[in-house]
């Protein structure tokens, strides 16, 4: 599995039926029938399928964010997700906000911190938001009085120690809602891929290295660089003579593309990072 993880808990952010598109904004046969609560449950079945990857509320009625953090720690998950769809109004021009792919990470959690989560978050999902048409925002928010989470599902999983807790906001319910075969689709490719299942017979793997190097040293310190933001898996491979530092593998191009920007900017390894397929380099 990618990132080093080892098992991901999912559970669908509501009960079934629970937030509906107002009627005034229900403007499309498609908006009309959409429900967060039965199309996150869903979406958390549809992943659940995959290896690695563990639907933790299966039923159709809500739980409590304590159950919620109780069920992920005694399943030894080290990556819970809360799935939802998010809903405002934009102030200035009176319409649905829309385009916005929220992860929301925890400030206060006691196995890795603030700027862990924050990495991990990034790896996880800036491939899906750009696949799904969205910016990607990762936030978090201190509690009342500080030294806890704003958020009870992210508190109640910093209490039961679950490494990686995080609610994934899928875009605002019109995005989610105006094409919900679609968008499970994305999402469960890219757990898939994550899971680090095996590519479809013929498909290319692609390597994404944060520089090529001509002595092992170098690529070490590459690899050390990349750890340090985030890219947990990064090591050292040697072929030819050539020392590379292997970061991220891929399916896809679009995600391996998106992976290697983003490596780039954080580790401010720009002019090394390239793409080659895994069997290439």
């Amino acid at each position: 599995m990618l990132y080093g993880l080892k098992l991901i808990g999912v559970m669908g952010g509501h009960g079934d039926g629970a937030n509906a598109i107002p009627n005034e904004y229900a403007v499309t046969p498609e908006l009309a029938a959409y429900r967060e609560g039965t199309a996150m449950r869903q979406l958390a079945a549809a992943l659940g399928e995959i290896p690695g990857v563990v639907n933790l509320r299966p039923e159709a009625t809500d739980i409590s964010w304590a159950e919620r953090a109780r069920r992920l720690h005694d399943a030894g998950c080290d990556l819970g997700l809360e799935l939802h769809t998010n809903w405002s109004i934009n102030s200035k021009t009176g319409k649905p906000n829309t385009g916005v792919f929220l992860v929301i990470v925890a400030m206060h959690n006691p196995v890795h911190g603030k700027t862990e989560q924050e990495a991990m978050a990034e790896q996880l999902f800036a491939p899906l938001a750009a696949d799904m048409g969205m910016r990607l925002e990762i936030r978090t928010k201190d509690g009342t009085g500080g030294g806890h989470d704003w958020y009870s599902f992210l508190d109640a999983c910093n209490r039961r120690r679950v490494p990686y807790p995080m609610i994934v906001e899928h875009g605002y319910h019109p995005d989610f809602a105006r094409d919900v075969a679609g968008n499970t689709a994305k999402a469960v490719a890219r757990w898939h891929e994550i899971a680090a299942q095996p590519a479809p017979r013929g498909a290319r793997r692609l390597l994404v290295h944060a520089g090529v190097y001509a002595d092992r040293a170098a690529a070490a310190a590459a690899c050390e660089r990349a750890r340090d933001c985030g890219y947990h898996d990064a090591y050292v491979h040697t072929r030819g003579g050539v020392c590379c530092a292997r970061c991220a593998l891929h399916d896809n191009i679009a995600y391996a593309m998106d992976s290697a920007q983003t490596v780039a900017r954080k580790t401010g390894l720009e002019a090394g990072i390239i793409i080659t397929a895994e069997e290439e380099l």
